[in-house]
């Protein structure tokens, strides 16, 4: 018995005849952000493992598989230190911890597509009087775990202030946030660039101009940029668990955030990753680690579509997870567990999970007329203008990426052409039907495509108590087409 005959043997046949003949089906298609079930792109993570001891741990990640992770040592010490790291299916492989050469407070780290490193730290443990400063380093996103990052600059200044966060994006957009660095509760922004490191200039260029914009006020900011310039940002009310989002967009050197949203009543100290199909995974602490899933809204360009919360972790000591994305769908998540008995011994934790990075329904296109949906993490070419409109796409839906991003993506097999319609339509686009035997097929302009295996019939979006099982006859009277490829790999 295959896997769709026994699914379909928990369904009483009864059932599936009581439906009506002719019923009319909400295609599967592309869904929009405004409809999308955000928990369906929830990452399920393996378990976590100590991997140092230590604190106020940060952590970046390249699509080749390349971890990089930055902490400060124990609490009575200042000293920061990382690890290189590698994914390793479920797990992280950590090289030994390496020291920085420097001290401070609250590194985070970002990995430019190239291997540039850039590290931003605080001056002081407590943010009165606290400065950030930044370093420039180069790695070989292909390399060993045993390697050490090259420091191309000394520490320079980047302003006054406290508890930063720092994102880059493949075309070199650097975006940062901070806290003030004395008693107020502002929070400020910066972007800029790296200034000219084919001449050997290492340094970043502030297009935002020579200081710091204010754009909210809160504790605890992180921000993610994604390829199409597109930022989330995300912040702790100072004195309260209540966590806020702002999404933007960067030109001209500025970021044009939207206005603030609340997103939960009960957190603290927020980490965020923003893919570039819009898709965003957050994680922060409420008596464990928990996180949510959204997706940016379509139709409304400030706002954020979100799932409901998900408890990964228990443990009331977690605390300030760090996020990155890896390879192609890893989510690399670090936090501390400071042992709350002994102080100076905290300990860090890793976990990896996996996570979609362009839902299925996806419809992406790079500088070519060839538009590809995503099915499973591949994209399958859709092979002509007939067969996407009788699949219910929306030629409104498709995403525009480069085409290293989109080759980045794996390739699958092209999607089965559909014949032009002549006649009217006997069945709507996208009905699924069976006969006696145990083949499920989607009907697509008066033709039956037979859906090989559960995993595709899932990945296409069709829906289970929706199939219609008519008399062989019926069915036979269909003309057949040419399967759909499997999802399975």
């Amino acid at each position: 018995m295959n896997k769709i005959s026994s699914h379909l043997s928990q369904l009483a046949t009864g059932s599936l005849w009581a439906v009506a003949f002719g019923v009319c089906f909400s295609l599967p298609g592309f869904a929009s952000a405004d409809d999308l079930n955000s928990n369906d792109a929830a990452p399920v993570f393996g378990p976590a493992s100590q991997y140092d001891n230590g604190m106020q741990s940060s952590v970046a990640a390249h699509r080749s598989g390349f971890v990089l992770e930055f902490h400060k040592t124990e609490a009575l010490n200042s000293k920061i230190w990382y690890h290189v790291g590698t994914l390793s299916g479920s797990n992280v492989t950590w090289g030994s911890s390496q020291y920085s050469g420097f001290f401070g407070y609250w590194p985070t780290v970002a990995v430019s597509n190239e291997g540039y490193v850039l590290l931003v730290y605080s001056t002081l443990d407590s943010k009165n009087g606290s400065d950030l400063k930044y370093r420039v380093g180069k790695i070989d996103p292909k390399g060993g775990v045993n390697q050490s990052v090259q420091w191309l600059t000394d520490s320079i200044h980047w302003d006054r202030g406290f508890h930063s966060s720092i994102a880059i994006n493949d075309h070199g957009v650097i975006v940062g946030v901070y806290e003030t660095g004395h008693a107020s509760t502002g929070l400020y922004y910066r972007v800029g660039h790296l200034r000219n490191p084919a001449a050997g200039d290492y340094t970043i260029q502030w297009d935002s101009g020579a200081y710091g914009i204010q754009y909210d006020a809160g504790i605890n900011p992180h921000i993610a940029i994604n390829n199409h310039n597109q930022v989330v940002e995300v912040h702790q009310v100072t004195g309260e668990s209540l966590l806020h989002y702002r999404r933007g967009t960067v030109s001209g050197g500025t970021i044009h955030f939207a206005k603030s949203w609340r997103y939960d009543n009960s957190g603290k100290t927020p980490a965020i990753v923003l893919l570039d199909s819009g898709v965003v995974l957050e994680m922060h602490t409420s008596g464990g680690l928990f996180s949510r899933t959204g997706k940016l809204r379509g139709s409304d360009p400030e706002a954020i579509e979100w799932g409901a919360p998900f408890k990964i972790f228990t443990g009331s000591w977690h605390n300030y997870p760090a996020l990155a994305i890896g390879g192609f769908s890893s989510i690399i998540a670090t936090y501390d567990d400071p042992q709350h008995t002994v102080l100076v011994n905290g300990k860090l934790y890793c976990a990896v999970g996996e996570i979609q990075n362009y839902p299925n329904g996806t419809l992406l296109k790079g500088s070519g007329d060839k538009v590809y949906v995503v099915l499973n993490d591949y994209r399958f070419l859709v092979p002509d203008p007939v067969t996407f409109g009788a699949m219910g796409y929306s030629w409104d839906n498709v995403l525009s990426i480069d085409d290293n991003l989109l080759n980045s993506v794996p390739e699958g097999a092209r999607l089965p052409s559909v014949p032009v319609l002549f006649s009217p339509l006997k069945y709507p686009n996208g009905t699924v039907l069976k006969g006696s035997a145990d083949k499920v097929y989607v009907v697509l302009n008066n033709y039956r495509f037979w859906i090989p295996d559960h995993a595709t019939f899932n990945a296409m979006g069709y829906k289970w108590e929706n199939i219609i099982q008519y008399p062989d006859n019926v069915v036979n009277a269909i003309p057949e087409g040419t399967p759909f490829p499997s999802v399975v790999r």
